[in-house]
């Protein structure tokens, strides 16, 4: 029995997207940290999680491009405009946080 192969799944169908982070206005300087989410996912849904691991206050997490053009925090990660880049299994961004900036 043929079974044909399977293409590739689309980077709109994607289960999951890689973000690859760099955290800047902690007091030890920058960071990175690499953080995988559900494609669907706001950037909203993150904010309770990066606030935890980095312990300070949710209102002070913001995020930016690469450009430093501050993102809504409303749509979904995948509509946001960002530059996509092809890893293993799926699409990453690369995002940069802003802690404590308005």
């Amino acid at each position: 029995m043929y079974t044909p192969p399977t293409p590739p799944p689309s980077p709109d169908v994607m289960p999951f997207v890689t973000l690859d982070l760099v955290i800047t206005g902690l007091p030890h300087g920058p960071s990175n940290m690499v953080l995988s989410a559900w494609a669907h996912h706001r950037l909203s849904d993150l904010v309770p999680i990066l606030a935890t691991q980095l312990a300070v206050a949710p209102e002070s997490v913001n995020f930016d491009d690469e450009d430093g053009n501050r993102l809504q925090l409303g749509p979904k990660i995948q509509k946001l405009g960002l530059k996509e880049q092809l890893v293993p299994g799926g699409v990453a961004y690369n995002l940069v946080v802003v802690v404590g900036s308005p």
